[in-house]
């Protein structure tokens, strides 16, 4: 009938929607990860222009499928208190290691520069001498 095929077409057109979804949050964390400033959950759904509560959603299912994997950032290293974890985004072949149990590639878990606090030297660097001061 009408009302069955009506309603076939919206459940077809939510699942399409469903998997742009997952793709866009994908693209945007490989996006960033290759970029070498990962994202953090609030990072992702800002950067995708949708409903927050979508993208939150979206981003727990694929958590939990392990299509993205969240590192943490140690205390001592962290920049800045909202930087306690970023994402990685998994590709098939890394996601079927993961899951047989194999650790994850170091490249994905190395904390990038961006989210490292400076390294601030209690030695003040040499520099070298002025030559019109020397010249006198």
């Amino acid at each position: 009938t009408r009302a069955e095929a009506a309603l076939e077409a919206r459940e077809g057109a939510e699942i399409a929607a469903e998997m742009e979804l997952r793709q866009c949050v994908r693209d945007a964390v490989q996006t960033a990860c290759v970029t070498g400033t990962p994202l953090n959950r609030e990072g992702v759904k800002s950067t995708i222009k949708r409903k927050a509560s979508d993208v939150a959603r979206c981003m727990e299912l694929l958590i939990a499928e392990r299509w993205l994997i969240e590192i943490d950032v140690p205390r001592d290293e962290r920049q800045h208190p909202r930087r306690a974890s970023f994402i990685v985004g998994l590709s098939t072949t890394e996601r079927e290691a993961f899951l047989r149990g194999e650790p994850l590639p170091p490249e994905k878990t190395a904390v990038p520069a961006t989210w490292k606090k400076q390294v601030i030297s209690s030695i003040p660097e040499k520099t070298a001498p002025d030559v019109k001061s020397s010249q006198k």
